[in-house]
């Protein structure tokens, strides 16, 4: 019972991650390989306000998500706005060179070792059914599945969320129609921000901030592929399939498999499904 609460958790912080992926590729069509900076960089930030600054832990995660929010609408806007109009390779390295230059930020500015987030947030553990799971880890997994319904919801039901979904199957028509595609493309990537800056945190609230731990962000892109880039509801079961192979590979393996088992996932749908579970029919995207 061990195992299948683990592969909960870690199926959590992966849907987190792959909405990051989904949302800026349903969008614009362009995959961000820099995922697993912007979530360390939550992380950081709310490392420097709640211990280096000692601010209220609540108005620290709010800061961090809204400078993580802002970080992601500028990466839009100054970076990829250029590119829409550019073949998809361009966008494609120009996320790349990203991950460099802000990996290399992070390691200049946060400096080596690990950081530890203040346990003012419980990390308690408790039994369900003879497993033991922290409430930071139940936590992580239920705010992941709240997050996804509240973006089917926002993408169903409010304007906004329509206009997302219309700019994302033809921007320009969305153009002609009168619709800010600009706008709308910038905000999924303060959205995308937001979500991974909130994986970051719970991540780093259950074992430590690391520059590594964009590694994590990098593995995001196998459960995201495995439900459908354009599904976000397709995180849910490409989250738990992914975080099942990893937890049952590691206890058969060991951790030096954790990597490569997410990637073997991924290239086996790759081969198999491209598209993902739900990448090929229209009621799939959501």
């Amino acid at each position: 019972m061990t195992l299948v609460a683990n592969i909960f958790v870690l199926a959590g912080s992966y849907i987190l991650l792959a909405l990051g992926w989904v949302l800026i590729f349903r969008a614009t069509r362009i995959m961000n390989f820099a995922t697993g900076e912007f979530m360390v960089l939550g992380a950081y930030i709310l490392y420097v306000f709640a211990v280096a600054s000692h601010l209220n832990t609540v108005l620290s995660i709010v800061l961090a998500l809204l400078i993580s929010g802002a970080f992601g609408w500028a990466c839009y806007v100054f970076l990829m706005r250029r590119m829409i109009t550019q073949p998809l390779f361009s966008a494609v390295v120009l996320t790349l060179g990203l991950t460099t230059v802000m990996s290399a930020a992070i390691d200049i500015v946060a400096g080596p070792g690990d950081r530890i987030l203040p346990s003012s947030l419980a990390n308690k553990t408790f039994q369900i059914a003879g497993a033991r799971i922290s409430d930071l880890g139940a936590a992580t997994t239920v705010l992941a599945l709240v997050l996804v319904g509240m973006l089917i919801i926002f993408f169903r039901a409010t304007s906004l969320g329509i206009q997302m979904r219309a700019a994302a199957e033809s921007p320009a028509l969305a153009a002609r129609s009168g619709m800010n595609v600009s706008f709308i493309f910038g905000l999924s990537w303060a959205l995308a921000g937001i979500l991974t800056a909130i994986a970051g945190i719970t991540f780093g609230y259950i074992q430590v901030i690391s520059p590594q731990a964009s590694q994590l962000g990098l593995d995001g892109i196998a459960p995201a592929l495995v439900g459908g880039f354009e599904s976000i509801g397709g995180t849910i079961p490409g989250a738990l399939i992914v975080a099942t192979v990893q937890v049952l590979g590691v206890k058969w393996f060991g951790g030096a498999s954790n990597d490569a088992l997410a990637f073997t996932v991924l290239l086996l749908f790759v081969m198999v499904r491209p598209t993902g579970l739900f990448g090929n029919s229209e009621a799939g995207r959501l």
